[in-house]
């Protein structure tokens, strides 16, 4: 007999026919790929027969909830009594309820399922009926492909959110920190495909093993592996650390902004839409949104920040919870970080310090951007 399990999601059944076919069809592709069996779609569910990794369907992005099933081709309250009577053995418990759900119109009465399926239930186990606080729910699916029965205790939670690959590409600047790969997470969860984008210190602190290693990791929530891309940065780190004294003080905000021209680049050869980061409001020097926004008027495309909100605990408590934490905490802080970052960066003088590390002869300008922002840095200069 087939191991059966149903797959629920909850937002996908909001969208337009067309658009939850399409995503339908994708939440479909990836759960064979990363939990294995045959994957069948359902009015509102998927049916996995026999996946070669059952745990696997909580780690597939669009799951709101998947359980173990058990699949009779009968609407027979008897039938469906006598499947799901071996589940009942040994369970201690002293009240129960039957929730039966009308899922086809074809099918008999779910209020009928309920009254039937629970006298039995309460003949051969004894226990009491209790619909609001029972110790046991079975759950009955009556459907067009027949009953589908399973204990509440079986269901478990799935990531939610919507299928991978179901939106267009971004790429993530990831560190070996523990707030970036939660970043990339958050936008994979929201469909995105992923590119991550490690920069590379070199002699100043190179991580790039540690950033293979949470690249792994966040290859388990979704289908294949994680594109990485791994860039030289340790000439630009030179530059920075060859500022002194006052304007020492701008380097986070500078390294921030290459990185971030880094970025953009990259997703106009992938054909990206965006770029993410890990940034919390706040956390650190560079994050408070006066040094934010001097920091993204070099983007050429959106920067989504999905932890821009939270604190640094619930970032944890995630990070650890989506197992990228043990990983993470083995990352180095920059040797090159100030110990009084400027917290209010004047655009213009980044502009000048740009200018003089050459950061603005390696194409920028030729791209219009910095003669846009030199103008308005400029005016912003002089309101100060």
């Amino acid at each position: 007999m087939s191991r059966c399990y149903l797959v629920m999601y909850g937002e996908l059944a909001v969208k337009s026919p067309r658009v939850r076919r399409e995503m339908e069809r994708t939440l479909a592709r990836n759960v064979r790929r990363q939990a294995g069996g045959e994957v069948e779609r359902l009015e509102g569910r998927l049916l996995v027969r026999d996946p070669e990794e059952p745990e696997a369907l909580g780690r597939v992005f669009g799951v709101a909830k998947w359980t173990r099933v058990v699949w009779v081709d009968s609407y027979e309250p008897e039938e469906v009594f006598r499947a799901i009577r071996p589940c009942l053995e040994g369970v201690r418990a002293g009240s129960f309820a039957v929730r039966s759900r009308r899922a086809w119109e074809g099918a008999p009465s779910s209020r009928d399922m309920n009254v039937e399926l629970g006298e039995l239930v309460r003949r051969h186990t004894g226990w009491s009926v209790d619909l609001d606080d029972p110790d046991v729910e079975v759950h009955v699916e009556l459907r067009r492909e027949g009953s589908f029965a399973y204990l509440g205790s079986w269901v478990r939670e799935g990531p939610g959110g919507l299928p991978y690959g179901s939106q267009s590409p971004v790429v993530c600047l990831v560190s070996g920190g523990i707030d970036s790969p939660v970043a990339a997470w958050y936008a994979a969860r929201r469909g995105c495909e992923v590119v991550w984008l490690h920069l590379d210190r070199g002699r100043f602190g190179s991580e790039v093993d540690v950033v293979e290693e949470l690249a792994e990791r966040f290859s388990e929530w979704i289908p294949g592996e994680v594109r990485l891309e791994v860039e030289d940065f340790e000439g630009f780190m030179e530059a920075l650390a060859s500022l002194r004294g006052e304007e020492a003080r701008y380097r986070c905000v500078l390294c921030k902004r290459e990185m971030l021209r880094r970025a953009c680049a990259l997703c106009e050869r992938v054909g990206g839409v965006g770029v993410v980061t890990g940034d919390v409001i706040g956390q650190v020097a560079s994050q408070v949104p006066d040094n934010l926004a001097v920091i993204d008027r070099v983007a050429r495309f959106p920067v989504f920040r999905p932890l821009a909100g939270m604190d640094k605990n619930e970032v944890q408590r995630l990070s650890e919870r989506l197992g990228f934490f043990e990983v993470s905490r083995r990352h180095a802080s920059c040797r090159l970080a100030p110990r009084n970052p400027v917290k209010r960066a004047r655009p213009g003088k980044v502009l000048r310090l740009e200018e003089r590390l050459g950061v603005l002869q390696r194409g920028l300008r030729g791209s219009g951007v910095a003669a846009e922002e030199r103008g308005g840095d400029q005016r912003a200069d002089q309101a100060r």
